[in-house]
């Protein structure tokens, strides 16, 4: 189970700590949506924090809509508004034709919900999007979305979106909880579906490095330069200065080639794992020991990539 935990002695503030660990926890769903967070006395005693840390930390999360403050109740998880899904038609005649033959209202409305469920998923279109800062995760997530789907799936920035949208009427926008209030407020008031992921939780390979040796170099290879900044806070949280930790996004050959010459262990995205194989082809007789290689399948959580494989069927012409 994830747990909250501050170092005090690492170079990255308490407040990055604690920003990056909450951050990391909603959007993987170790805290849900509607979920009442510790108030900021009790997280400051917690992890022996100032409590005016914690207060900036969570003015933080509520600009960046990730949670709310209910006035009397406390601080929550905010639950995203969604704009509308489906599109009214007129369908009284087909209505009274099922009537008569024996369906009830409640049978045709989830008749109708299915029928127009799998006809908008099959010819709309659906799109990544992202700030442009962190469009590196985008393409992450649209590269593993194109294979979970079976279909194209593009990759639009954040500031190009309302003019893109402009010019598609149906579609889907796909993005995760740290940018949903950013492209809410950009889709508000239009009939576009707005469909925002958790990220895979990591319980695995948070436990190992919980457990690795201190002294180890620990290598983070990943296409995304946010992931790897979050990834870090949030290690260096768990284990301070005890463990090196080396990162290198996948495209960068001279960072990625210090890597791994100097790792012992490298958690990488699969996404990556071609340029990382070709480094270590490149320099396999220079090194003294084969590094542990430990590829991560998915960013994006299975219940998530579930859900949208049953919305949207696979298009054969893919």
């Amino acid at each position: 189970m994830f747990r909250l935990q501050i170092q005090p002695n690492s170079e990255i503030s308490p407040s990055q700590q604690l920003l990056a660990q909450i951050q990391f926890a909603i959007a993987s769903r170790y805290y849900t949506p509607g979920q009442r967070l510790p108030s900021t006395r009790q997280l400051a005693q917690q992890l022996n924090i100032h409590r005016n840390t914690v207060s900036r930390v969570y003015q933080l999360l509520e600009t960046q809509g990730l949670v709310e403050f209910k006035k009397g109740s406390g601080i929550y998880v905010k639950t995203p508004e969604k704009p509308l899904n489906y599109v009214n038609q007129s369908i009284s005649a087909t209505i009274d034709n099922l009537l008569n033959e024996g369906f009830n209202l409640t049978q045709i409305q989830e008749i109708f919900k299915q029928e127009i469920n799998y006809r908008l998923a099959v010819r709309q279109k659906i799109i990544v999007t992202t700030p442009q800062e962190d469009l590196d995760t985008g393409d992450l997530m649209s590269q593993e979305l194109t294979l979970a789907l079976n279909r194209k799936i593009d990759l639009i920035s954040l500031e190009k979106l309302k003019k893109y949208l402009r010019n598609n009427q149906v579609i889907t926008v796909i993005t995760n909880r740290f940018f949903a209030q950013k492209v809410s407020e950009v889709i508000n008031n239009s009939t576009t579906n707005l469909f925002i992921i958790d990220i895979y939780d990591y319980q695995q390979e948070l436990q190992l490095i919980k457990e690795l040796p201190a002294g180890i170099y620990l290598g983070l290879v990943s296409l995304s330069k946010k992931i790897l900044t979050q990834a870090e806070k949030i290690i260096k949280s768990s284990r301070g200065e005890e463990i090196i930790i080396i990162t290198a996004q996948s495209k960068e050959r001279e960072k990625l080639t210090r890597l791994v010459k100097s790792s012992q262990i490298i958690i990488s995205d699969r996404f990556s794992r071609q340029d990382l194989e070709s480094v270590l082809g490149i320099i396999r007789e220079e090194l003294r020991s084969f590094p542990r290689i430990i590829l991560i399948e998915n960013y994006i959580s299975q219940h998530s990539l579930q859900l949208l494989q049953k919305l949207f069927p696979p298009q054969l012409n893919t």
